[in-house]
């Protein structure tokens, strides 16, 4: 044992370390064997539960959940801008997220040949959601290790985190929150380090703010990571814990506002896209999505939609998270998702994504509540009747959710979400001139620009000057072609060019679940043409309605 000190962070007490003669350098433990002994335990019951996780969550990876978000294709499509084009996005770069995220989508794309090696780009960045889902389950094992809960609770997390089919849904997608909320975990795991160094306080400022620069909404969750932090270090250092870890992040974070001012994109001007004006839409100007708890509005849906796919793992957590609240262990975890659960009653926007933050720690509070139960300190019968009710709640849990979970993993074997609009990509491709102007949502865009076309995001129709400038300088006139989703005939109303053009529209070929081809003719329509491009026949399709538009 080295000479130095230990401080104890409870009864802030200082144990003096005395040396001790080593002995001879033969005789020594190699410290890789001495590290293996103290952890091939977790190591034995991790590597199942991390098996678990990868089938789980590459069954049918592309397949479901099926082409319900184009925020998907989005961020793919900005990951190959980055590659090919070296631009930060595939069209004008407007700061609605920074663009850590897909730089790192980029980085899969290229280490892997992604972008050559599969057909379908949507799935290179499925890929790299496994991978990810993997890495999260990981640390999500080594922070409820650091928190002091035992292997079996933090494997019983893992399983937790990978098997509810809501995790399964949002795990898949291709999404900057799953990104940021790895780096998330990974910043909690460094602050709750044993070894209470200054060096932990640096880098878990640093994994957070590689977090919040992959999805800016993980800086609601700083102050979790900063009470792990406070309560991982001693009074007597913690001063300095806390300083260094506000200073580094504060600089690394500085980065982007200096990014943009170098761009000269920081404040609002004419003729340029901005920083602030972005973060002005984004946090006032956009218009909220209500209270949650009231009928009609869209985040009252959207937490039907989440209770619809899995309501155990959530509901579970929000019941035992404000009892976690006085139990040391798992304090963290229950303020982290305390203040997720109380962040949506602003009413201000809540994105589709917003609950994929929220399931580890879920998990976390979940799997601690029956370690508390079943590890009560007390008489013997009272512990006794406490690991009883720990057997029961277990039981009851496994009894109720049990069944719908493995109803629903196979259920979502059998969906094949991907098909009609992969049938799109793959007809467009083999039938239409490459230099068409042919409209399309950001599932398929990214398959025709690297197969050689040259599309358009239906978005841009309408919201980029340049675009209309010079793709469409007649107006609807100069679209030839429109995929059309039942996502994007939901949108509509907020597109009036792209409106126009489908309105003077004939399907040409219909791939099923709502998807269909249109041709712009130039002429007028008769009135049954009319009737029949204003009003497509519905989407066949296994996959649940999604009535409004989802942004992340």
């Amino acid at each position: 044992m080295s000479t130095g000190t230990w401080v104890d962070p409870e009864a802030d007490t200082v144990i003096i370390r005395i040396p001790r003669q080593a002995g001879p350098p033969a005789a020594r433990e190699p410290r890789l064997r001495r590290w293996w002994r103290a952890h091939w335990s977790g190591f034995a019951l991790l590597t199942p539960a991390l098996l678990f996780a990868g089938a789980v969550t590459g069954w049918n990876l592309q397949g479901w959940p099926g082409r319900i978000d184009d925020d998907e294709g989005t961020y793919v499509a900005e990951a190959w801008a980055m590659l090919y084009e070296h631009h930060l996005s595939h069209y004008t770069y407007w700061y609605d997220h920074p663009p850590l995220g897909w730089a790192q989508i980029a980085a899969f794309g290229w280490l892997t040949d992604g972008f050559h090696r599969v057909y379908s780009d949507v799935m290179l960045g499925r890929q790299f959601m496994w991978c990810l889902t993997l890495v999260a389950c990981v640390l999500l094992y080594v922070f409820c290790r650091r928190l002091g809960l035992r292997r079996v609770t933090g494997c019983a997390a893992v399983v937790l985190f990978a098997a509810s089919p809501l995790a399964l849904m949002y795990h898949r997608m291709v999404s900057l929150d799953n990104i940021g909320t790895v780096w998330l975990l990974a910043a909690l795991a460094i602050a709750a380090s044993r070894r209470q160094s200054l060096g932990a306080a640096f880098w878990s400022a640093a994994a957070l703010a590689i977090g919040i620069l992959s999805k800016e909404t993980i800086v609601i969750l700083a102050p979790a990571v900063v009470w792990v932090l406070w309560q991982h270090t001693s009074r007597r250092t913690r001063r300095w814990h806390l300083g260094i870890f506000g200073v580094t992040l504060a600089l690394l974070l500085a980065g982007y506002p200096l990014f943009a001012a170098l761009r000269d994109e920081l404040m609002p001007g004419h003729g340029h896209v901005s920083l602030l004006r972005s973060l002005w839409w984004q946090f006032f100007a956009r218009s909220g999505s209500g209270d949650p708890l009231a009928p009609g509005s869209m985040s009252n849906w959207m937490v039907h939609v989440w209770l619809g796919v899995d309501p155990w793992l959530a509901g579970a957590g929000m019941a035992v998270m404000i009892p976690a609240l006085w139990v040391r262990r798992l304090r963290p975890a229950a303020i982290g998702l305390l203040i997720q659960v109380l962040v949506p009653f602003k009413c201000s926007y809540l994105p589709y994504f917003y609950v994929t933050s929220v399931l580890p720690f879920a998990a976390i509070c979940v799997a601690g509540a029956f370690e508390v139960l079943w590890l009560r300190s007390g008489a013997r019968r009272a512990r006794r009747v406490s690991q009883g009710a720990a057997v029961a709640a277990a039981v009851a849990l496994t009894a109720a959710a049990g069944p719908q979970w493995w109803g629903e993993l196979s259920a979502q074997s059998r969906i094949a979400g991907d098909s009609s609009s992969l049938a799109a990509t793959r007809w467009v491709e083999k039938n239409l001139p490459r230099d068409a102007t042919v409209v399309t949502d950001d599932y398929i865009w990214p398959d025709l620009k690297t197969h050689g076309m040259n599309p358009l995001w239906e978005w841009k129709v309408d919201g980029d000057p340049h675009v209309n400038a010079v793709t469409l300088p007649q107006g609807w006139k100069s679209v030839q072609f429109v995929v059309l989703t039942p996502e994007s005939a939901e949108s509509l109303t907020q597109m009036p060019t792209l409106a126009r053009a489908v309105s003077h529209s004939i399907v040409l070929k219909d791939f099923g679940q709502g998807i269909t081809l249109r041709e712009v003719l130039p002429g007028p329509l008769t009135r049954a043409a009319t009737a029949a491009a204003l009003n497509p026949a519905p989407p066949v399709s296994p996959l649940p309605p999604f009535p409004f538009r989802l942004t992340g």
